[in-house]
C-alpha cells in the first residue's frame, strides 16, 4: 500500500503541470542575492548584458567551471520513464531528445554570447533514489559543468545545489529546499507557498466561500503554509473557519490516514462544514478517505496536479467526490498549445523526428502518447537557462548568473507566461489559473484566464 500512495505521488510530479511541493517553514530567501554568490577569486562581479551596439568584440575568458572562451557545458537531466513502465504506463515522448534539439537550435542561432552550448544528457528512474544520487555524481564528479538544466523528482534537486553547490535550473522550489540552497537555483514553476495564497484569494474573489461553512485540512508538514500564508488572507477577507485539522500524513499508508479523514469527516459533519479547504498535498489523503464514506463537502484549494493524479487513478471509483470541486494551480500544456515559442518547439521537435506527431492535448486520442509534456519541459527549461545566461553578459559566473537573472525583470517564458525573479523569488512563475469540476468531462478544467 505504502508503495501504491508513493507512485500517486510520482504520477503527480511526472503529469507535469509541474505542481508545487509540500514542504514550507519559515520563508527565507528563495536564493541568494549576486553579493551572496562569490567567483573564484572572491570577487563579486554583477551582470554585464551583452551590447549589441558595441563594435568592439568581448574577448571571452575560461570564466568559470564549466565555461571556456567557446563553450558552456551543462547537465540535462529528465526523468526516465522507461525505467519504471511496468508501474506507470505513460509515455511524455522522448525528453532527452527533445532537450537536445533545443538546445542545437539555440546552438545554431549563435549560442549563449558567442559560446556554444556541451550537454551531457542523463536520465534518472524518478521513483529510485539510489539512481538519482548515481546520476548527481556523474553529473557533478564526471563532468565539469556550469550548471544543470531539468527536472528533478522532489528533494532530489539538493544534491546539486546543497551538497554539490551546482547551480540548477528547473525542479520545485519551496521554503524548505530554498532555504538548504547554497549554489544559485531557478525554476520556471511557482512555490506551494505562492500558489496556496493566489489561489485562496482567487477563491475568495470569485464568491467560492460565500454563503458556506469552511473547514480547513492541512498535513502537519504544511501547517507553515495554512498558518503564514492562508488564515492571514482569509482573516483579512473576514471569512471565519469553523473547523481545522491536521492530518498527520507521514505513514503514506491507507490503513492509518483513512481513519484521520473518517474523524475529520465526523468533527466536520458536526460543525456544518459544507465547504472544505485542502492545503498542498494533503488533499489527495483527503479524496481517498472521503471516497470511502458518505460525506460530500465542497473541495476547494491548491495543488492540482496532486488532485490530477488521482482522477488519473484506475482504482478510483468514485469521483462523486469532486462534485463542486474548484482547485488553483500553475498551466497545464493545453493551456499554452498556441503559444507561438510552444508551436515552434513543436515544429522543431516533429522536423528532426519525421512521421512524429506531437499531439494536442485537447485533442490527443487516448491511446496515443502524451508527448507535448517532453517538448513543453524541453522548451520552457532550457529557454530559460539561456535567457538568464545571456543576461549574465560574457563574463559568465555564478555571481554574474544570479544578477542575470534579476536583471531580466518581468518576462514572458514559454508555457509559462509572466516570470520574473527577485532575492528571495526562485521560482519565477506568477501565473495560477483556477480549475473547475466539469462533470460531462470528468475532469477539472481551466477557462484558460490567469489570476
Amino acid at each position: 500500500m505504502r508503495r501504491f500512495v508513493f507512485l500517486l505521488a510520482i504520477f503527480a510530479f511526472i503529469a507535469m503541470s509541474c505542481g508545487p511541493d509540500n514542504d514550507t517553514s519559515e520563508e527565507p530567501d528563495l536564493n541568494p542575492s549576486p553579493a551572496e554568490v562569490t567567483d573564484n577569486d572572491g570577487e563579486e562581479p554583477v551582470a554585464e548584458p551583452a551590447n549589441e551596439g558595441d563594435p568592439d568584440p568581448v574577448e571571452l575568458t575560461a570564466s568559470y567551471q564549466g565555461v571556456t572562451p567557446d563553450t558552456i557545458r551543462i547537465g540535462l537531466l529528465y526523468p526516465d520513464l522507461e525505467a519504471i513502465r511496468d508501474l506507470i504506463n505513460i509515455d511524455h515522448g522522448d525528453y532527452g531528445d527533445a532537450y537536445q534539439l533545443v538546445v542545437d537550435a539555440i546552438n545554431d542561432e549563435g549560442g549563449i554570447n558567442g559560446r556554444q552550448i556541451e550537454t551531457v544528457v542523463v536520465g534518472v528512474n524518478p521513483i529510485d533514489p539510489i539512481a538519482a544520487d548515481n546520476a548527481c555524481v556523474t553529473l557533478v564528479d564526471d563532468h565539469e559543468l556550469f550548471a544543470v538544466v531539468g527536472r528533478p523528482f522532489e528533494d532530489q534537486v539538493l544534491c546539486y545545489v546543497e551538497l554539490s553547490d551546482m547551480a540548477f535550473v528547473g525542479g520545485v522550489v519551496n521554503s524548505n529546499r530554498a532555504a538548504r540552497a547554497t549554489a544559485p537555483w531557478f525554476t520556471p514553476g511557482i512555490s506551494s507557498e505562492r500558489e496556496a495564497g493566489a489561489t485562496v484569494a482567487a477563491l475568495i474573489a470569485g464568491g467560492e466561500f460565500d454563503d458556506s461553512t469552511l473547514g480547513v485540512v492541512v498535513s502537519g508538514a504544511d501547517q507553515a503554509a495554512l498558518d503564514d500564508v492562508v488564515k492571514p488572507i482569509l482573516a483579512a477577507a473576514g471569512i471565519r473557519i469553523a473547523s481545522e485539522a491536521v492530518l498527520d500524513t507521514s505513514s503514506n499508508d491507507p490503513l492509518v490516514i483513512n481513519p484521520l479523514v473518517e474523524t475529520m469527516s465526523e468533527r466536520f459533519r458536526v460543525d456544518g462544514v459544507d465547504t472544505v479547504l485542502t492545503v498542498d498535498g494533503v488533499i489527495l489523503n483527503v479524496l481517498r478517505g472521503l471516497e470511502l464514506i458518505d460525506y460530500r463537502p465542497r473541495i476547494v484549494g491548491n495543488a492540482l496536479n496532486t488532485a490530477r493524479a488521482y482522477i488519473r487513478d484506475e482504482t478510483v471509483r468514485d469521483l462523486s467526490v469532486l462534485e463542486g470541486a474548484v482547485l488553483g494551480g500553475i498551466a497545464e500544456q493545453r493551456i499554452w498549445w498556441d503559444d507561438p515559442e510552444i508551436q515552434k518547439c513543436v515544429e522543431l521537435i516533429e522536423g528532426a523526428n519525421p512521421g512524429l506527431e506531437i499531439f494536442n492535448p485537447y485533442t490527443r486520442p487516448p491511446d496515443e502518447p502524451e508527448n507535448l509534456v517532453s517538448v513543453y519541459a524541453a522548451c520552457q527549461e532550457v529557454e530559460l537557462f539561456a535567457r538568464i545566461a545571456t543576461a549574465a553578459g560574457p563574463e559568465l559566473t555564478y555571481a554574474t548568473f544570479v544578477a542575470g537573472a534579476y536583471a531580466l525583470g518581468e518576462f514572458d517564458l514559454p508555457g509559462s507566461g509572466p516570470t520574473s525573479f527577485e532575492p528571495g523569488k526562485a521560482d519565477g512563475g506568477n501565473a495560477v489559473y483556477l480549475y473547475f469540476w466539469d462533470d460531462s468531462e470528468q475532469d477539472l478544467i481551466s477557462d484558460g484566464v490567469p489570476l
